[in-house]
């Protein structure tokens, strides 16, 4: 007798080709939330260990009484990101092992969807975590990925302005302009110009001809604290202007790159932990000996 695997029906039926009776046998289900929860907890909690031994380790290497003795910030920054992927490569693995050990399946593609499983949930939760008060001692390198997501809308935003100037570089071009346009201004002079100023600061974002108006109103501002005709500062007030948008655009720039960069590679190591999580699935499904055929 021969035994057919079926979903929920129990029955004896003949072969079609010989005759011969056939059990039908009720098959266990194809996914198993408990030993999805189980992988998502023990991935969780070896992300965990492994964060901390990673912050241990870390901080043994900064001395802050050694001048020039500890390393820099960007080499502990690599290393971090390093320590951070092979952690959750970890995790990711046992987490799909276990979910799919726990659930008993027998065909190696439910052992990799339980592994998968595993890995969304455990991706999920530790974002989750991230924006809770305790995200920062689960998350560990997380931090690094949500700060670059946080840079990305930034430069989004600074890139989007039409000048691509700021109003606290304007500010701080003002404080330049002021004091070297009118060195001998007394200090109720020079707030009452840098308040102006500051007020003015929000068109030059608009660009346009309000940008052009504000430039204008800039220079009458500056003349009149430094007791000059206007044309004779126009120049320098331009070259200033002129500096504080290039600036801008430089750091605009910067600060996309950087969240682009931060983006990508965020997605190479939560493929990599989807790879992992199906790898451990895989390698969970538990293997069933085919007996022989009888003579």
């Amino acid at each position: 007798m021969d035994r057919v695997n079926t979903y929920g029906t129990t029955a004896t039926a003949a072969n079609a080709t010989g005759g011969t009776a056939v059990e039908v046998v009720p098959a266990a289900r194809r996914i198993s939330w408990g030993a999805v929860f189980g992988g998502v907890v023990l991935g969780l909690a070896l992300n965990l260990l492994l964060s901390l031994l990673g912050i241990g380790i870390g901080l043994t290497t900064v001395d802050p009484a050694q001048v020039g003795g500890s390393p820099a910030a960007s080499s502990l920054g690599i290393g971090a990101a390093i320590w951070w992927v092979l952690s959750m490569l970890a995790a990711m693995f046992v987490g799909g092992y276990a979910a799919a050990r726990l659930a008993g399946v027998f065909q190696r593609g439910d052992g990799i969807l339980h592994g998968l499983v595993t890995w969304a949930f455990l991706l999920l939760l530790t974002f989750y975590l991230l924006t809770s008060a305790i995200g920062g001692l689960v998350g560990g390198a997380f931090s690094t990925l949500a700060g670059g997501v946080r840079g990305a809308t930034g430069a989004a935003q600074q890139a989007a302005e039409g000048s691509g100037i700021t109003g606290g570089q304007v500010a701080q071009q003002a404080d330049r302009l002021v004091a070297q346009i009118a060195p001998n201004a007394t200090p109720d002079q020079v707030a009452q110009a840098r308040r102006e100023l500051a007020g003015i600061a929000p068109q030059f974002l608009r660009g346009g001809e309000q940008a052009a108006q504000a430039r204008q109103q800039a220079t009458d501002i500056l003349a009149r604290t430094a007791g000059v005709p206007a044309e004779q500062i126009r120049a320098q007030v331009d070259q200033a202007l002129q500096q504080a948008e290039t600036q801008a655009r430089q750091t605009a720039e910067t600060a996309a790159n950087a969240a682009s960069s931060a983006a990508i590679w965020g997605f190479v190591a939560l493929a990599l932990g989807a790879a992992a999580a199906a790898a451990g699935g895989a390698t969970g499904t538990r293997r069933v000996g085919i007996a022989p055929p009888a003579s």
